[in-house]
């Protein structure tokens, strides 16, 4: 008999859970706002394993290990943007960006050149840290 692998047991529950969950949404049994938002924080704040480096857009996220994924992501961003901006005429100048979630900085390495001043936002510390770098 096989060796049980935990990790990959506690993933495939997690999956299941999550599709569990999701189904039950649809059909009209969503969780409590507040449940949402306490799951989201012990997500957010919890262990820093493989899936929350992905999650996080962190460039050690093993999704963008050995691509050019990390940088693509931000340049779709980028572009979207110029062409949001094309769409206003002459747009003004722009003083200061927000990153609204700036995880591990893809967005904000290459749309920081465009203004004075960027601001990241993030409900992780980690993530600000892992951004400004």
């Amino acid at each position: 008999m096989p060796a049980l692998n935990r990790s990959r047991l506690r993933a495939t529950a997690g999956a299941a859970r999550n599709r569990i969950q999701f189904v039950l949404g649809q059909a009209g049994f969503p969780h409590s706002s507040s449940r949402m938002v306490r799951d989201a924080a012990r997500y957010w704040s919890g262990a820093h394993d493989d899936r929350w480096l992905n999650d996080s857009h962190w460039r050690s996220g093993s999704v963008f290990d050995g691509t050019d994924r990390w940088a693509v992501m931000g340049q779709e961003h980028l572009q979207l943007f110029h062409s949001l901006r094309r769409t206003m005429g002459e747009p003004a100048a722009m003083k200061r960006i927000v990153d609204w979630g700036c995880g591990g900085g893809a967005n904000a390495v290459l749309f920081a050149p465009l203004a004075e001043e960027l601001i990241g936002v993030d409900v992780s510390a980690d993530s600000l840290e892992e951004c400004a770098r």
